[in-house]
């Protein structure tokens, strides 16, 4: 649900909005998104809600007008494509892409995304990402699990307690334990 109360929900044919803020109502790729396919929605403190679809593609929908705008590598997402977002508790927008991590640090001000320093081995991709109440950030890639803290990465891996080496996407519950859904044999 937005700050609103308005529930958004992400199929495979595009994003619906339902709630008290009006009738339901429906964004696709006929109206503006990249993509059909929902892989990801969060909400800046703006109000705005972004949705990541595939084919790979980040929109920025402004819940008031109901108005869509792409963004894209002319705004520094240099992938084509995005998988999964998180907003920090700083109000920033991160991107897992298919070449690493990139984040909006003032996402209400502008669409501007910068690649983020990060570990060679983000180039290969990077599945989910998100902030932990900790402020540490994960990131789960193709090699493994991924926490951001203090400036510094870490890797976990299967030797470090994980079900195996293939993390997928990664969540944290309300008490604050991290959630993996891991891919292949887990």
């Amino acid at each position: 649900r937005d700050r609103r109360g308005d529930l958004w929900v992400g199929t495979s044919l595009g994003v619906a909005r339902l709630g008290r803020s009006g009738p339901p109502r429906t964004w696709n790729r006929a109206n503006g998104l990249g993509g059909d396919n929902v892989r990801w929605i969060g909400e800046t403190a703006d109000g705005a809600i972004w949705v990541s679809t595939r084919p790979g593609s980040l929109a920025r929908i402004d819940a008031a007008t109901g108005q869509v705008r792409t963004v894209g590598a002319q705004d520094g997402l240099a992938c084509g494509t995005l998988v999964r977002g998180s907003v920090d508790r700083l109000g920033r927008l991160w991107m897992a892409t298919t070449c690493g991590i990139f984040r909006n640090d003032a996402p209400a001000e502008n669409d501007r995304f910068v690649r983020i320093a990060q570990p060679p081995e983000f180039e290969r991709g990077a599945w989910s990402v998100t902030e932990d109440t900790r402020g540490r950030v994960w990131v789960t890639t193709p090699t493994g699990l991924w926490r951001l803290q203090d400036g510094r990465w870490r890797e976990f891996r299967k030797a470090d307690g994980l079900l195996n080496d293939n993390p997928y996407i990664v969540a944290v519950g309300p008490d604050g334990a991290l959630w993996i859904r891991h891919r292949f044999d887990a």
